[in-house]
């Protein structure tokens, strides 16, 4: 084997590479959703990380371990063997009674393998490979956040680190007053299913229904200059919602003994930080409770505990600036494009318009 020692340290889109092609056929065609982060010169690249000791091509008794539990017992029943116990017992009478040369009729390909230089490679960029599967933070904040925490505490983990920045990024969000997918909205999503994956269950069932509390609010599009509060007839609660809530809720053992004093906390200490809900806490409760009891509610039959009235909808465009792209009906459509139209002809004439344009005109310079 190389002494892999010599070799400089990789690159991240080597890393992304060596993380998603080990323990995958070697035939294996790279999708067009990894192409931006991997490249297309992928197959360039495996060859290197083979030639310098990070990957190597399965043996044929790992071979065998990919495959099914059903084709192990296809294989000993050719001959006339026995077919009970677990799948290493499966593969030890195999290879205790079949030739090499039997057991390769039966091999349906090879696989990327790691080396232990593989392995303590991707240990090393551990918080990157997570960063880049459930966040998306910059390179330059996750250095920036490990180098400062590790000075104060070196055995932290990347899991802590993560946490931290994600904290830090919702108290961001509420300052820049950005609670779009750009901003809070995605932060608690990814969150959430990082914490979900982690097994931090009563973390995660917090973070799930702060989100579900932002996504039900009508905020879920409000940033700067971009004023629009979405119609509560077209909310949703989708079964993966559904499914997290339920299981972090048993994970954590709350969804039977204090389930609703533990989502009531979590609402009464949320909803006040955001600028506008159309629901208040016990509402939001009452939504998660009845999905998760296998029922559905018609969010336009149900009725908002608030209003939208012009005197909040005037608030908001004095606290985040701009204009909304109302969608609520096509007559505020023909109205908007009307103005615009009329603001193209005489600047004056709109001055709402005017003004969010000499606001942002050099974005567009």
């Amino acid at each position: 084997m190389n002494n892999t020692s010599i070799y400089k340290p990789l690159s991240l889109k080597e890393v992304f590479t060596l993380d998603y092609f080990y323990n995958r056929p070697i035939d294996t065609t790279l999708p067009d959703y990894k192409l931006s982060e991997i490249g297309s010169d992928y197959k360039s690249t495996l060859k290197k990380l083979i030639t310098n000791g990070y990957l190597r091509k399965s043996t044929l008794y790992e071979e065998l371990e990919f495959l099914t539990i059903p084709e192990l017992k296809n294989i000993l029943k050719s001959k006339q063997l026995k077919v009970s116990g677990k799948k290493s017992i499966l593969l030890e009478r195999i290879f205790s009674n079949f030739k090499q040369e039997e057991l390769q009729y039966y091999i349906k390909n090879s696989f990327y393998i790691l080396t232990e230089q593989g392995k303590n490679t991707l240990s090393q960029y551990e918080i990157y490979l997570i960063n880049n599967n459930y966040f998306d933070f910059s390179i330059a904040i996750i250095e920036e956040y490990r180098n400062f925490l590790k000075k104060q505490n070196p055995n932290i983990t990347t899991k802590e680190i993560l946490y931290t920045i994600c904290n830090h990024q919702i108290e961001e969000s509420f300052q820049n007053k950005d609670f779009s997918f750009t901003g809070l909205w995605g932060i608690l999503s990814n969150e959430a299913i990082y914490m979900s994956k982690n097994g931090d269950s009563k973390e995660a069932l917090q973070r799930f229904i702060q989100f579900i509390a932002l996504h039900l609010s009508g905020c879920k599009e409000l940033k700067k200059n971009c004023p629009h509060i979405t119609d509560y007839k077209r909310n949703y609660f989708t079964d993966s919602y559904v499914s997290e809530i339920h299981k972090n809720a048993i994970a954590s053992n709350i969804l039977y003994t204090n389930f609703d004093t533990f989502i009531l906390a979590v609402l009464d200490e949320f909803l006040p930080k955001l600028p506008f809900s159309y629901y208040k806490a016990e509402t939001i409760a009452y939504i998660i409770k009845t999905y998760l009891n296998g029922k559905t509610i018609d969010f336009t039959e149900l009725k908002p505990d608030y209003i939208l009235t012009s005197k909040k909808e005037h608030e908001l465009h004095s606290m985040f600036g701009g204009f909304s792209f109302k969608t609520k009906s096509q007559n505020n459509t023909d109205d908007f494009v009307k103005n615009l139209k009329d603001w193209l002809k005489n600047p004056q004439s709109q001055p709402e318009i005017e003004e969010w344009y000499q606001n942002n005109k050099d974005k567009f310079k």
